[in-house]
């Protein structure tokens, strides 16, 4: 159900100037896709590069 062009719609409609993704998670797991470490976004679920599609 991941949706970043309605995630965006909304931030704006609630009044965001500007908006910033994280690409690592606090336990080392990566939302782009990254050969170090293989623990990423596209190496296991969702299996897509997270970060890039914003």
């Amino acid at each position: 159900m991941w949706n970043p062009e309605q995630l965006v719609a909304l931030y704006k409609k609630a009044g965001a100037k500007f908006f910033v993704s994280m690409s690592l998670h606090h336990d080392n797991f990566f939302l782009p896709n990254s050969k170090l470490p293989r623990c990423n976004s596209v190496n296991i679920s969702p299996h897509k590069d997270v970060f890039g599609v914003w």
